[in-house]
């Protein structure tokens, strides 16, 4: 979708903006998955080693991170878990007559999905 391609072409923009900016880059952390597979591209296209050389971390787990070369380390996100909770949730909220301002934390676990790039 042109969605992935913005993103995958956003990536590798900021991964040479990031070489540009500081030179050697040990790291880079990226907000989205689709944003580092990117930068993967794009250190492919200037032969900088992943991760020997710059070390390449996405977030969210998804399927596209581990089809990529080298294969994308991520941080899996339970984004199913977190819509189920969201709904019921909201679907609280509605079924109450008056809005409540208390806030709550609940706690989902992620899951740190070391693979090749990292």
């Amino acid at each position: 979708s042109d969605a992935n391609h913005d993103s995958l072409s956003t990536g590798a923009k900021l991964f040479n903006d990031a070489i540009l900016l500081w030179g050697r880059v040990e790291a880079l952390v990226f907000i989205s998955d689709e944003l580092a597979c990117g930068a993967l591209c794009e250190a492919q296209r200037k032969r900088i080693s992943i991760p020997y050389e710059t070390a390449i971390i996405g977030l969210g787990g998804l399927d596209v991170s581990s089809v990529f070369y080298p294969r994308l380390t991520t941080i899996g996100i339970p984004y199913e878990q977190l819509g189920e909770i969201a709904g019921g949730k909201l679907v609280r909220l509605l079924q109450q007559n008056e809005i409540s301002s208390e806030t709550s934390f609940i706690p989902v676990e992620v899951k740190l999905l070391q693979r090749d790039s990292a």
